[in-house]
């Protein structure tokens, strides 16, 4: 019964996880992820070996086998492939014009649930355990209770435009309208950086303190709904921050405005500098400095 208990720690692991990735405190996600992993691995496996026979006829395993096997891929296709692997498990800041919405992601928000799903029958019909049974519905519900609180709490700091891929995509079961847009996605040529904003890498734009006026860091990529930012200090997700930013650019008129933002994402980098991403929503008089500096920075 060990096995069983597993799941769930395993599961808890994996929430950590994601509380510490949000954080960008590296060290404790990594051992948080990879305990998490290999306590779910351990459990399939002894579930899988141990307790009473369904007693189901050999002529379904050649099925189980494909159902394991295509849902494995599945499974591996949606977590390493479709999204970065680097900068999703590895990275230790988000980016918020990083989400992926093709793919499998144009699907649902979470395809690998669904390929864990197909794995789990394949592997009751390939070793025919009443445990198998058993484990593999308790962990697809601790995976489904993940996904929600990924989907709930964690994603929506990650990335600015996720309240929008939640209203326009399903949760986990695809419908009419996601399956066309995962066709569509797939006709299109693969890029290596899939974004739902363009990103732009610029120079010559400084945040400052509207009290003292003294820098607060450097911006890194910029659009009109938010930007990355190289900062002098942390800041803590979900903070408000009013702020002014200062062009270098003398084609860009003001060279000062100020700016009502929102810290959606926080890490160090590798190299031990603070980064955060901002939401922000520019008022319909700075549309136009914005839509300049972009042009301008980005050219």
């Amino acid at each position: 019964m060990l096995y069983f208990v597993l799941i769930p720690v395993g599961f808890l692991c994996l929430t950590a996880f994601d509380w510490f990735f949000n954080r960008g405190i590296r060290i404790p996600k990594y051992l948080a992820g990879t305990l998490g992993v290999i306590l779910i691995l351990i459990a399939h496996v002894g579930i899988s070996f141990n307790g009473p026979r369904l007693g189901l006829p050999n002529s379904f395993i050649p099925l189980g086998w494909f159902l394991l096997v295509f849902g494995a891929l599945w499974s591996v296709y949606a977590l390493f492939i479709d999204i970065p692997f680097q900068r999703t498990y590895l990275g230790v800041e988000n980016d918020p014009d990083g989400l992926v919405t093709t793919g499998l992601y144009a699907l649902s928000r979470h395809p690998g649930v669904l390929g864990y799903a197909i794995m789990i029958p394949g592997l009751v019909l390939v070793t025919q355990r009443q445990w198998a049974l058993a484990g593999g519905l308790l962990a697809l519900g601790f995976d489904i209770l993940h996904v929600w609180l990924q989907d709930r709490y964690f994603l929506p700091q990650m990335f600015a435009e996720y309240p929008n891929y939640q209203r326009s995509t399903p949760f986990l079961v695809p419908n009419p309208a996601s399956v066309q847009r995962f066709a569509a996605s797939i006709r299109q040529p693969l890029q290596p950086e899939r974004r739902i904003q363009p990103r732009y890498a610029v120079e010559g734009v400084q945040l400052f303190s509207l009290t003292d006026r003294l820098p607060i860091g450097e911006v890194l990529d910029l659009s009109l709904s938010g930007m990355k930012v190289r900062a002098q200090r942390a800041f803590d997700a979900g903070e408000n921050l009013r702020l002014g930013i200062r062009f270098f650019q003398s084609a860009i008129s003001p060279t000062e405005i100020e700016i009502d933002s929102r810290v959606v994402w926080h890490g160090i980098t590798l190299g031990g500098d603070y980064e955060m991403g901002l939401n922000m929503e520019p008022g319909s008089e700075q549309i136009g400095i914005f839509q300049q500096a972009i042009g301008t920075l980005a050219g």
